[in-house]
């Protein structure tokens, strides 16, 4: 793929948080403020958010968050915002990860023709 072609524009953001969640008695309190958690990134950075771990333990949940910009700026102040929303919800942050590539990284041969 030639360099400044459209595919190697862009920069994809992920943001990985192990969580605790000390007063969840059942699956079902710890679905509730985990649904919130994830409602509430979707709308603060336009990502997408899914539970990608610990699903099956009751007071712990790891939870990974992606988002996509044109620029490794707006990626890192996304996942900053990010950030600040799973350090301000219901449950202890035990670990945070981030980490900003560019498309052209994550595809070093250019996209698959499907």
């Amino acid at each position: 793929m030639p360099v400044g072609s459209d595919v190697d524009r862009g920069f994809v953001g992920i943001v990985t948080a192990d969580l605790h969640l000390p007063t969840a008695s059942s699956l079902k309190d710890k679905r509730k403020p985990l649904a919130g958690l994830k409602a509430a990134l979707a709308r603060a950075t336009g990502g997408s958010v899914g539970e990608v771990g610990d699903h099956d333990i009751l007071r712990r949940s790891q939870i990974s968050l992606a988002v996509v910009a044109v620029s490794a700026s707006e990626a890192m102040r996304l996942c900053d915002v990010a950030e600040r929303v799973i350090f301000n919800g219901a449950f202890e942050v035990v670990s945070v990860h981030r980490h900003v590539a560019s498309v052209q990284e994550l595809l070093p041969d250019g996209p698959e023709v499907i």
